[in-house]
């Protein structure tokens, strides 16, 4: 019956975090360059006029598709023309450069983001029709891949930990782990990522809906005992104070 139910909560959160994930088609010839991870013909575009914002039929900028590739290089050819690190997609995302780095894992695109000024707590939102208009953070996005190293670098550039979306939160997201198409389910403890979190806010808890529960659901069901107890040391410390 655990496994059962482990499966089909393991499918819901795929299927929300994968709805939108899709090959890039860079349709311009700055995005195709940036795309290629080409920095010279990127450089040539534009000085010769071209519109470092300009989006392709995915809604994404060349920044996006350099950032996704994790080329600097590229990246500071058009921060330098003026692209804009705070641009979101208007695919079904909505993400900006920064969750884009965060998301294919390339850290060094994520410090020179933060580096050149990128908004550490900008959130996902659909520009088409608007409709998230309370997204993921950069935070979220870190905390969730169980990459510790970035949830402090982002931490100390001023990221919320109490960020949060659709009922989900950073501390959630770093107790249970996040899945999309690109990151199956793993039996990871992400118990490194959580105690950087609880250093820089001891207050953090799970919040009291399904995502809360999912996430002591899947650090018992994954045997991540120092995990489970400090959950529940947590838990009966804030009933004693209540």
């Amino acid at each position: 019956m655990m496994k059962h139910r482990m499966t089909i909560a393991s499918l819901v959160l795929v299927l929300i975090t994968s709805a939108g994930c899709f090959a890039p088609q860079p349709d311009t010839e700055l995005t195709k360059a940036a795309a290629k991870s080409d920095s010279t013909q990127v450089r040539t575009l534009l000085a010769n006029g071209a519109d470092a914002n300009r989006k392709d039929k995915n809604g994404y900028t060349a920044l996006m598709h350099a950032a996704r590739n994790g080329d600097v290089e590229t990246m500071k050819a058009l921060i330098d023309a003026g692209a804009d690190m705070n641009m979101r997609d208007c695919a079904v995302n909505g993400w900006p450069p920064l969750i884009h780095a965060i998301h294919k894992s390339n850290n060094q695109a994520v410090y020179l983001l933060l580096e050149r000024g990128a908004d550490v707590n900008i959130k996902a939102e659909r520009c088409a029709v608007g409709v998230v208009k309370d997204g993921s953070t950069a935070l979220m996005h870190a905390a969730g891949y169980d990459d510790d190293v970035l949830v402090r670098a982002l931490l100390a550039r001023g990221a919320d930990p109490y960020a949060g979306s659709g009922g989900a939160t950073v501390f959630s997201n770093a107790v249970a782990g996040a899945w999309d198409i690109d990151r199956p389910f793993t039996d990871d403890c992400q118990t490194t990522t959580v105690k950087a979190l609880l250093e820089q806010a001891p207050d953090l808890k799970l919040p009291d809906n399904f995502w809360g529960a999912s996430a002591r659901f899947f650090v018992k069901h994954k045997g991540c005992s120092e995990l489970v107890n400090l959950l529940e040391q947590r838990q009966q410390s804030a009933a004693k104070l209540n």
